[in-house]
């Protein structure tokens, strides 16, 4: 069980640290000098430039693209804040204030013209942003004072494109509100692709955290309600929820980003709230864990400065943001008395002991690199989220684990009991009617806790429904490798190794894009297309695919169209290629050899109540497969649904409902009818337009 969970805080570890290193280590080291960075050398479709080194600083200055620039200018290193930044100007400088940055990038000729896009992190604590003389982007309102300012702080991707080979940046930036002035984060900078990949792995990452936080810390909530002298569990489920909290306040700030109406004071008020009342919790829940180890007057003393500095989060945040230091230093000490309360534990071979050892450490290391992180000493990230997650997760395996010792402590009493009313029989009738009452007392405790299992078991498999099935195959045959197999079979475990992978990394893309579209986050890039030339370009495609799987395709061309018309669809034109596609296999898939598969088409025209003409068209999809179960018609669209006679295994049961999703962001309908053994029927409908007169192209 003690290796099993160091394992898995490993492996836990490495699969959410890794990509952020790999993506990290993807980024080019080179550096603006005197205002002005050189990127000829590098591929912008290949690498993510991050903006940092010298740029030019005009100091208690608001300038616009406007004005003459090279004036009075001097240099600024950046990534840094205002007062520890290296600054070649005369003044000095402050926290607090304003300033205007510039610097120009020199683009490599292939990047001319093509989507290039910033992704701005968090600055303080206002800015705006012009690309090439145009303004791109904004937080919160840039002012010369206290008054005229308005804070706000998360990260955007700004979008742009450029005729020329070079790309001017001038940044406003304000600060009259916290501790930290400037931009102390670096500016990513690269095609458009690659960094809006950056930005929904790091929204992905933080939201993964913040829902699994979350849903384990609602477990522990729940645990508690069962059984309301158990205050470990109270303890745990609330620093989870407080770690959630801080996960969406943090980093991309994903809170604000999804509840703009939060004003940034209040934002600022949370996160440094969360990370008062999260200490408290956490060395609360150590000291009633090991209550024999710890100190109450410690405890007592160290909950009196926790409450106090949460006081002063009532304060504008110019006051309160500057006090952390002192927190963070009483905070030092305190994790070393929480390390050493643990390593009594184990030392007296407490339950658990040894684990927590371990799980505090890492959350301890956590806490530090945050402290340095905020303090400007690492260029890591913060970490705390991850310590929590990894420590609730262990928790509730440690649950898992003293359940387990409560049955065997059930089983061992029973066993002597027997014994005892085996050897006594002079006592056969007293002993009876204890033996009864306490096998009663047995049972209800035996039931009370299959009920705490079927409700943990119940939890764990929502949660992994549909990962837990390739996650334990490839651990089945990792485990298979570890044995030293001959080099042939290894081969072969590897690449079902990898076909797992590659179903999980669909699996989570799947869910990822489905989620995406349904919040409307996911652009659509609409053109005109006319119907004729776009069944004529699917017709061709889908054929040749069509009559390679030895199937025959039947195709009718379009009808009722008016003579002279033409008619015209406004279409994302790679998404409802993806809808057709994913049709197209489908039908193929479940039609044996010698089957058909059709493609018909139709226009239609409809009056609405004000006597407008309005134009679509109709498109069927047809086989002679083997057709689906009746009772799954209704629920074919929604997620993770196959049928009986699906015989993939490497479908993520999303491919249908991401095309209902694309046919809705189109303003059509997608329906199904099926009979099982006869084949099935798929009906996309499309609104059109109609040009009448036009003469054929």
């Amino acid at each position: 069980m003690k290796s099993f969970i160091v394992t898995l805080i490993l492996t836990t570890v490495y699969t959410l640290v890794f990509p952020f290193a790999s993506h990290a280590a993807s980024q080019q080291q080179i550096t603006a000098r005197q205002g002005v960075l050189d990127a000829r050398s590098l591929d912008l479709a290949q690498t993510v430039l991050s903006l940092k080194g010298e740029w030019e600083f005009y100091w208690q200055r608001l300038e616009t693209p406007e004005h003459s620039h090279g004036n009075n200018s001097a240099m600024i290193e950046v990534p840094a804040v205002w007062a520890d930044a290296s600054y070649t100007g005369s003044q000095t400088l402050k926290n607090e204030g304003y300033g205007t940055y510039r610097l120009r990038i020199i683009l490599p000729k292939q990047n001319k013209s093509k989507p290039l896009s910033l992704y701005i992190p968090s600055i303080a604590s206002a800015y705006k942003l012009w690309v090439n003389g145009k303004l791109a982007a904004s937080n919160g309102v840039v002012g010369t004072n206290k008054e005229s300012m308005e804070a706000q702080s998360y990260s955007k991707v700004v979008t742009f494109q450029t005729n020329t080979n070079e790309i001017e940046l001038i940044l406003q930036v304000s600060n009259f509100t916290q501790r930290k002035g400037g931009m102390w984060k670096s500016i990513q900078f690269g095609s458009d692709a690659l960094i809006r990949q950056a930005r929904e792995y790091s929204v992905l990452k933080d939201s993964f955290l913040a829902s699994s936080l979350f849903v384990l810390g609602s477990f522990q909530l729940i645990l508690y309600l069962f059984h309301r002298k158990n205050l470990l569990s109270l303890f745990l489920g609330c620093f989870c929820l407080l770690m959630t909290l801080r996960t969406l306040l943090v980093g991309d700030r994903l809170l604000i980003d999804w509840i703009p109406s939060i004003s940034w004071e209040f934002s600022v008020k949370l996160e440094y709230l969360t990370s008062y009342i999260g200490c408290l919790l956490l060395f609360t829940f150590v000291t009633y864990l090991y209550p024999e180890e710890s100190n109450r007057f410690i405890a007592k003393v160290f909950a009196a400065i926790c409450i106090g500095f949460s006081l002063t989060t009532l304060l504008p945040a110019i006051y309160f943001t500057k006090w952390i230091f002192i927190f963070q230093i009483f905070l030092v000490p305190i994790l070393l008395y929480i390390i050493y309360i643990i390593i009594r534990a184990a030392i007296r071979k407490r339950i658990g002991a040894l684990i927590n050892c371990v799980m505090l450490i890492i959350i301890i290391i956590c806490i530090l690199n945050d402290i340095f992180y905020y303090h400007f000493f690492s260029i890591g990230t913060d970490a705390v989220p991850l310590g929590a997650f990894i420590t609730l997760f262990v928790q509730s395996l440690i649950i898992a684990q003293r359940s387990s010792y409560a049955f065997i402590k059930v089983e061992r009493l029973s066993a002597e009991l027997l014994q005892v009313n085996y050897s006594l029989e002079e006592r056969i009738t007293q002993r009876t009617m204890e033996l009864k009452n306490m096998n009663e007392e047995l049972q209800r405790t035996n039931e009370a806790l299959q009920t705490i299992e079927q409700t943990r078991q119940q939890f764990f498999s929502t949660i992994a429904h549909e990962f837990g099935t390739p996650m334990q195959s490839i651990q089945g045959y990792l485990q298979l490798l570890q044995e030293g197999l001959p080099l042939k079979e290894q081969q072969k475990y590897l690449q079902v190794v990898y076909e797992k992978t590659k179903l999980l990394n669909r699996l989570s893309i799947d869910l990822l894009e489905l989620a995406k579209m349904e919040e409307n986050q996911i652009q659509f890039y609409f053109e005109e297309v006319e119907i004729k030339e776009l069944l004529s370009y699917f017709s061709q495609q889908f054929k040749l695919e069509i009559e390679r799987n030895g199937l025959c395709c039947e195709q009718t061309a379009l009808i009722s169209v008016p003579a002279g018309g033409r008619l015209f669809l406004r279409i994302d034109f790679i998404r409802l290629e993806q809808v057709f596609s994913n049709l197209l296999q489908n039908a193929i898939r479940h039609t044996p050899k010698g089957g058909k598969i059709s493609l018909h088409s139709e226009a239609y025209c409809y009056t609405s109540l004000n006597n407008e003409e309005h134009w679509g068209i109709r498109i069927l999809f047809c086989d002679t497969g083997s057709g689906i179960e009746s009772e799954l018609l209704p629920h074919l669209f929604k997620r993770f649904v196959k049928g009986k006679q699906s015989s993939s295994k490497t479908g993520t049961g999303l491919g249908l409902a991401i095309c209902q999703q694309i046919i809705k962001h189109h303003g059509g309908t997608i329906s199904v009818s099926s009979e099982l053994g006869k084949g099935s029927q798929f009906t996309i409908t499309l609104p059109a337009f109609l040009q009448k007169g036009a003469e054929e192209q």
